[in-house]
């Protein structure tokens, strides 16, 4: 499996998805009365409480409207800060306030995959290391992101784009892989777009890959 916290039921034209967070559980199906049958069997062997409809999740609030879901974190943003919060972190508590009611916005779109990477070469002037970005679209919505140093240095700018294109590469085999796990068919092969010229070159010609 993908993700080895995710557990699927397909049978009969009912399909249920099972996500299990520590002690945390999402179930959702498309028919509701599978998802009554499966939780009255789970209850008689594990201690559950059933909250309802998903509205809140690992400090995200899911509000769903007639457009689609938005993904928010002004609970989260609310309960968090204490007086020595704004002492360490007053700029980023600005940020948090300022932006307080921002969110995801998630409506139905075609299930297609593209992604955007890129990297700011030694952008660390004291360890020389370079910063990595890569966000990943589902149609129009953003569904996984990432923006971290990298791990080691790298000599020239291509090889730091090089390997942020790399990366993004196995998040996308990854969501492949899960949404064929989920029963997902994506017509069209995924797009990852990268604005370094020479990163591209390079991972285009299998040749130089072992120089990596």
């Amino acid at each position: 499996m993908a993700n080895s916290s995710l557990f699927v039921f397909d049978s009969h034209q009912t399909i249920i998805y099972l996500l299990v967070y520590v002690d945390d559980i999402i179930i959702t199906s498309n028919s509701s009365s599978q998802v009554s049958h499966l939780v009255i069997a789970l209850s008689k062997a594990f201690e559950l409480k059933d909250l309802g409809a998903l509205s809140y999740f690992l400090g995200i609030q899911i509000v769903p409207s007639r457009f689609g879901l938005t993904l928010c974190q002004s609970k989260y943003a609310s309960d968090n800060p204490t007086s020595s919060h704004l002492e360490a972190a007053k700029r980023v508590l600005h940020y948090e306030r300022g932006t307080l009611h921002f969110g995801i916005h998630l409506a139905p779109s075609p299930l297609t995959f593209s992604a955007f990477s890129d990297a700011d070469w030694v952008g660390d002037p004291i360890d020389r290391k370079s910063t990595t970005g890569m966000l990943v679209f589902l149609g129009s919505n953003p569904i996984s992101w990432s923006s971290k140093k990298q791990s080691t240095v790298s000599c020239s700018s291509t090889e730091a784009e090089y390997r942020v294109l790399a990366s993004t590469a196995i998040e996308l085999a990854w969501l492949c892989t899960l949404f064929k796990e989920l029963r997902l068919f994506l017509p069209h092969i995924p797009i990852l777009w990268c604005d370094s010229n020479s990163a591209i070159a390079l991972a285009s010609n299998p040749v130089f890959h072992s120089t990596m």
